[in-house]
């Protein structure tokens, strides 16, 4: 059972219904609700259900299971730190007791009753139980990390990024397990393999070969901005194409075109006389661990044979 803090119903909650909705409020709603009492209702077939899954007490919002899943999370006002959910808690220490309490945002509480441990013996079976499992996968440039802790304190009293790590163990170790302690295995490795497709299509590239006669300023933002010559420039192209260094500036751009114009998203600033340079479209089975702004050894090839542009790993 999960129990949403009241700033995570808020958000849910909170969400502007779209234009020609067909719901007002003026007049009573004549349909009953569904039943069991205390429950969220949702349409079913054009009437009103409820799940004992999900209830609302006036206070509290319970439900056996949420997900959310969401591209370019877009919550908050600052471009420059989105996210797919806000939990914000403020607190004035009214509802708690005067002595040692505590004061929590966030709680998880995993109790589990039945498992497996098996190991050796004709069957190899052991069950992991993680309260909070946290992966991150990135395809992605850019500075990567799984969690991110900040802890300002103003006034008397301890502050800590950490409260005590406590672990209590009652049982014994049987083969395959790996012991006590904070953590179990620590690695940090390069991949041990190299990362190869094939390609699905024959590759493509433009004719384009000019450079930007103004300056451009990043943005998330399509911009439109002038050129030399547009001639050939259609499809990807890539901006700031330069001979590897350790500031590189290079992107790979989709772009359309216009006399003397091309149109794009330029994540990079860029400068007037910046060389705009074909892009060579490679389809494959997969970008799966590829990453952006990863070179091959056949695109490297492919450069030295055909002085080819950088080439930028892009999901399309």
């Amino acid at each position: 059972m999960f129990v949403l803090p009241t700033s995570l119903i808020l958000f849910l909650f909170q969400i502007p219904l779209p234009s020609g909705s067909g719901i007002n409020n003026s007049g009573p709603i004549t349909n009953n609700p569904g039943s069991p009492d205390t429950s969220v209702q949702f349409n079913c077939s054009g009437s009103f259900c409820g799940s004992s899954d999900l209830t609302w007490t006036g206070v509290q919002l319970s439900t056996i299971g949420l997900s959310v899943d969401k591209l370019n999370p877009q919550v908050g006002n600052d471009a420059g730190n989105r996210r797919a959910i806000d939990i914000n808690c403020k607190s004035n220490s009214t509802t708690s007791n005067s002595n040692f309490s505590d004061e929590n945002c966030l709680q998880l509480v995993q109790t589990n009753v039945m498992g497996q441990n098996v190991y050796g013996g004709g069957t190899q079976a052991k069950k992991s139980f993680i309260p909070l499992n946290i992966g991150t996968v990135n395809n992605a440039a850019g500075q990567r990390f799984v969690t991110a802790i900040t802890n300002t304190c103003y006034g008397m009293g301890d502050c800590f990024l950490h409260a005590a790590d406590t672990l209590t163990l009652a049982g014994a170790n049987i083969d395959g397990d790996e012991g006590q302690g904070q953590g179990s295995v620590s690695y940090i490795q390069q991949q041990q393999n190299l990362t190869t497709t094939t390609l699905s299509a024959v590759p493509t590239i433009n004719t384009c070969a000019t450079t930007i006669t103004q300056n451009i300023v990043g943005s998330q933002n399509s911009q439109t901005v002038t050129v030399a010559s547009s001639t050939g420039c259609t499809g990807w192209v890539v901006l700031g194409h330069a001979v590897p260094s350790g500031h590189p500036n290079a992107e790979a751009v989709n772009i359309t075109v216009a006399a003397g114009t091309i149109t794009g998203v330029f994540k990079n600033n860029h400068t007037s006389g910046d060389v705009v340079s074909p892009g060579i479209l490679i389809t494959v089975a997969s970008t799966a661990k590829f990453g952006i702004g990863c070179l091959s050894i056949l695109a490297l090839r492919l450069i030295q044979l055909e002085q080819s542009p950088l080439f930028q790993v892009v999901d399309l």
